[in-house]
Protein backbone atom coordinates (compact mmCIF):
# COMPACT_ATOMS: atom_id res chain seq x y z
CA UNK A 1 0.00 0.00 0.00
CA UNK A 2 1.52 3.03 -1.47
CA UNK A 3 1.67 6.57 1.13
CA UNK A 4 -0.66 9.16 0.52
CA UNK A 5 0.60 11.62 -0.84
CA UNK A 6 1.76 14.77 0.96
CA UNK A 7 -1.18 17.56 1.51
CA UNK A 8 -1.05 21.35 0.47
CA UNK A 9 -0.20 22.24 4.02
CA UNK A 10 2.48 19.70 4.35
CA UNK A 11 4.02 20.92 1.75
CA UNK A 12 4.11 24.97 2.67
CA UNK A 13 5.01 23.93 6.05
CA UNK A 14 7.99 22.10 4.51
CA UNK A 15 8.95 25.08 2.44
CA UNK A 16 8.82 27.29 5.03
CA UNK A 17 10.92 25.52 7.17
CA UNK A 18 13.52 25.39 3.89
CA UNK A 19 13.46 28.74 3.39
CA UNK A 20 14.36 29.55 6.90
CA UNK A 21 17.10 26.94 6.95
CA UNK A 22 18.54 28.44 3.92
CA UNK A 23 18.31 32.51 5.15
CA UNK A 24 19.51 31.71 8.77
CA UNK A 25 22.38 29.63 7.12
CA UNK A 26 23.48 32.75 4.90
CA UNK A 27 23.54 34.71 7.84
CA UNK A 28 25.65 32.46 10.09
CA UNK A 29 28.32 32.45 7.42
CA UNK A 30 31.38 32.84 8.88
CA UNK A 31 32.26 35.58 6.88
CA UNK A 32 34.81 38.06 7.89
CA UNK A 33 33.84 41.66 8.52
CA UNK A 34 35.46 44.85 6.27
CA UNK A 35 38.16 45.99 7.34
CA UNK A 36 40.27 49.59 6.86
CA UNK A 37 43.79 50.56 7.01
CA UNK A 38 43.16 51.73 11.00
CA UNK A 39 41.99 47.92 11.76
CA UNK A 40 45.30 46.81 9.89
CA UNK A 41 47.22 49.07 11.22
CA UNK A 42 45.99 48.79 14.89
CA UNK A 43 48.28 46.55 17.86
CA UNK A 44 45.69 43.67 17.24
CA UNK A 45 45.47 43.67 13.06
CA UNK A 46 49.42 43.91 13.00
CA UNK A 47 49.96 40.76 15.21
CA UNK A 48 47.43 38.82 13.48
CA UNK A 49 48.71 39.21 10.36
CA UNK A 50 52.31 38.64 11.19
CA UNK A 51 50.90 36.00 12.81
CA UNK A 52 49.05 34.32 9.49
CA UNK A 53 52.66 35.56 7.78
CA UNK A 54 54.46 33.26 10.10
CA UNK A 55 52.28 30.44 9.47
CA UNK A 56 52.45 30.68 6.09
CA UNK A 57 55.94 30.82 5.70
CA UNK A 58 56.34 27.80 7.65
CA UNK A 59 54.05 25.90 4.86
CA UNK A 60 56.60 27.49 2.31
CA UNK A 61 53.94 30.32 1.07
CA UNK A 62 56.33 33.74 1.61
CA UNK A 63 54.52 37.17 1.86
CA UNK A 64 55.85 40.31 3.28
CA UNK A 65 54.25 41.86 6.05
CA UNK A 66 52.88 44.77 3.85
CA UNK A 67 51.51 42.16 1.28
CA UNK A 68 49.84 39.74 3.65
CA UNK A 69 48.07 43.25 5.01
CA UNK A 70 47.04 43.99 1.35
CA UNK A 71 45.72 40.95 0.54
CA UNK A 72 44.02 40.71 4.04
CA UNK A 73 42.63 44.07 3.48
CA UNK A 74 41.33 42.50 -0.63
CA UNK A 75 39.80 39.50 0.57
CA UNK A 76 38.15 40.59 3.41
CA UNK A 77 36.35 43.47 2.09
CA UNK A 78 35.32 41.22 -1.18
CA UNK A 79 33.92 38.41 1.11
CA UNK A 80 32.10 40.82 3.42
CA UNK A 81 30.57 42.91 0.38
CA UNK A 82 29.51 39.52 -1.36
CA UNK A 83 27.78 37.85 2.40
CA UNK A 84 26.31 41.31 2.17
CA UNK A 85 24.48 40.59 -1.29
CA UNK A 86 23.34 37.91 -0.41
CA UNK A 87 21.79 39.02 2.98
CA UNK A 88 19.97 42.02 1.21
CA UNK A 89 17.19 40.27 0.09
CA UNK A 90 15.84 39.03 3.69
CA UNK A 91 16.25 42.16 5.84
CA UNK A 92 13.14 43.67 5.69
CA UNK A 93 11.87 39.77 7.14
CA UNK A 94 14.87 40.11 9.97
CA UNK A 95 13.64 43.52 11.04
CA UNK A 96 10.01 42.82 10.75
CA UNK A 97 10.39 39.82 12.89
CA UNK A 98 13.29 40.47 14.88
CA UNK A 99 15.13 37.29 13.86
CA UNK A 100 17.91 38.56 12.79
CA UNK A 101 21.56 37.81 14.57
CA UNK A 102 23.23 41.24 16.06
CA UNK A 103 25.81 39.40 17.72
CA UNK A 104 29.49 37.99 16.13
CA UNK A 105 28.86 34.10 16.42
CA UNK A 106 32.28 33.53 14.84
CA UNK A 107 34.20 36.70 16.67
CA UNK A 108 37.61 36.35 17.00
CA UNK A 109 39.14 37.26 20.99
CA UNK A 110 40.49 40.62 21.55
CA UNK A 111 44.65 40.35 21.91
CA UNK A 112 44.39 43.56 24.09
CA UNK A 113 41.61 44.15 26.15
CA UNK A 114 41.16 47.18 28.12
CA UNK A 115 40.60 47.24 31.90
CA UNK A 116 38.73 49.78 33.98
CA UNK A 117 40.15 51.51 37.32
CA UNK A 118 39.52 53.74 39.79
CA UNK A 119 41.61 56.09 41.90
CA UNK A 120 41.64 58.29 44.64
CA UNK A 121 43.64 60.85 45.79
CA UNK A 122 43.63 61.86 49.99
CA UNK A 123 46.61 64.33 49.62
CA UNK A 124 49.56 61.34 50.47
CA UNK A 125 49.28 59.83 47.04
CA UNK A 126 46.64 57.95 44.14
CA UNK A 127 44.90 55.00 45.93
CA UNK A 128 43.26 51.87 43.66
CA UNK A 129 39.77 51.51 44.45
CA UNK A 130 38.46 49.67 41.93
CA UNK A 131 40.36 47.13 39.51
CA UNK A 132 38.13 45.23 36.82
CA UNK A 133 38.13 41.31 37.83
CA UNK A 134 40.28 42.22 40.97
CA UNK A 135 39.06 40.23 43.98
CA UNK A 136 39.62 43.71 46.88
CA UNK A 137 39.14 46.54 44.54
CA UNK A 138 35.62 45.96 44.42
CA UNK A 139 34.23 49.78 44.54
CA UNK A 140 31.01 49.70 43.17
CA UNK A 141 32.09 46.05 41.31
CA UNK A 142 28.01 44.87 40.89
CA UNK A 143 27.33 48.04 39.27
CA UNK A 144 30.47 48.43 37.17
CA UNK A 145 30.06 45.05 35.63
CA UNK A 146 26.67 44.51 35.28
CA UNK A 147 26.39 44.03 31.56
CA UNK A 148 24.85 47.07 30.51
CA UNK A 149 26.89 49.64 32.16
CA UNK A 150 30.12 47.87 30.41
CA UNK A 151 28.58 48.84 27.50
CA UNK A 152 29.03 52.92 28.35
CA UNK A 153 33.41 52.10 28.84
CA UNK A 154 34.24 49.14 27.12
CA UNK A 155 35.23 50.01 23.70
CA UNK A 156 35.30 53.98 24.84
CA UNK A 157 39.06 53.70 24.20
CA UNK A 158 39.66 54.95 20.39
CA UNK A 159 36.49 56.78 20.49
CA UNK A 160 35.72 58.40 23.28
CA UNK A 161 31.99 58.95 23.19
CA UNK A 162 29.70 61.31 25.43
CA UNK A 163 28.34 58.02 27.73
CA UNK A 164 31.87 57.34 28.39
CA UNK A 165 32.22 60.94 29.73
CA UNK A 166 29.22 61.17 31.52
CA UNK A 167 29.61 58.00 33.24
CA UNK A 168 33.12 58.43 34.19
CA UNK A 169 31.84 61.64 35.80
CA UNK A 170 29.49 59.84 37.97
CA UNK A 171 31.42 57.24 39.04
CA UNK A 172 33.50 60.01 40.03
CA UNK A 173 30.87 61.50 42.02
CA UNK A 174 30.16 57.92 43.82
CA UNK A 175 33.70 57.84 44.96
CA UNK A 176 33.80 61.09 46.82
CA UNK A 177 30.68 60.32 48.20
CA UNK A 178 32.08 57.09 49.39
CA UNK A 179 35.68 58.67 50.50
CA UNK A 180 35.02 61.69 52.09
CA UNK A 181 39.06 62.09 52.31
CA UNK A 182 39.58 62.09 48.56
CA UNK A 183 40.14 65.36 46.80
CA UNK A 184 40.39 64.11 43.30
CA UNK A 185 39.30 60.98 41.65
CA UNK A 186 40.70 59.30 38.81
CA UNK A 187 39.00 57.10 36.07
CA UNK A 188 40.97 55.01 33.28
CA UNK A 189 41.05 52.44 30.98
CA UNK A 190 44.34 50.04 30.81
CA UNK A 191 45.16 48.14 27.72
CA UNK A 192 46.87 45.10 28.54
CA UNK A 193 48.51 42.51 25.96
CA UNK A 194 47.34 38.89 26.46
CA UNK A 195 49.36 36.34 24.21
CA UNK A 196 49.31 32.89 23.19
CA UNK A 197 50.38 29.67 25.64
CA UNK A 198 53.35 29.24 23.98
CA UNK A 199 54.71 32.79 23.29
CA UNK A 200 56.13 34.72 26.02
CA UNK A 201 54.20 37.33 27.83
CA UNK A 202 53.61 40.89 27.43
CA UNK A 203 53.93 42.73 31.03
CA UNK A 204 53.28 46.13 29.09
CA UNK A 205 50.03 48.10 29.68
CA UNK A 206 49.01 51.36 28.53
CA UNK A 207 46.55 53.75 30.13
CA UNK A 208 43.77 55.22 27.93
CA UNK A 209 40.81 57.64 28.36
CA UNK A 210 41.97 59.02 31.76
CA UNK A 211 40.19 61.66 33.50
CA UNK A 212 40.98 63.30 36.48
CA UNK A 213 38.21 65.32 38.86
CA UNK A 214 38.68 67.27 41.88
CA UNK A 215 36.10 67.31 44.36
CA UNK A 216 35.15 71.12 44.15
CA UNK A 217 34.67 70.77 40.65
CA UNK A 218 32.19 67.33 41.56
CA UNK A 219 29.94 68.05 44.06
CA UNK A 220 29.26 71.66 44.36
CA UNK A 221 27.03 71.73 41.27
CA UNK A 222 24.92 68.95 42.69
CA UNK A 223 24.02 71.25 46.12
CA UNK A 224 26.03 67.69 48.23
CA UNK A 225 28.33 70.37 50.15
CA UNK A 226 28.46 74.18 50.75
Amino acid sequence: MSAPAPSPRAWLRAGCITVALVVHGIYALPSPRGIDEADIESPEGREEVERWRELLASLGVTYTHEELAAESLWWSNTLSDAHNTLQRPFRPWMRWTGTGQAWALFASPDTHPHRLEVYIHDGTGWRAVFRRNHPTLDFLDATLRFRRVRGLYDGSTTNQRVPYWNFSRWVAKQAFLAYPEADRVRVQMVREHTTLPWEPADAEEVVKAKRIFKREAILPEDGLVP
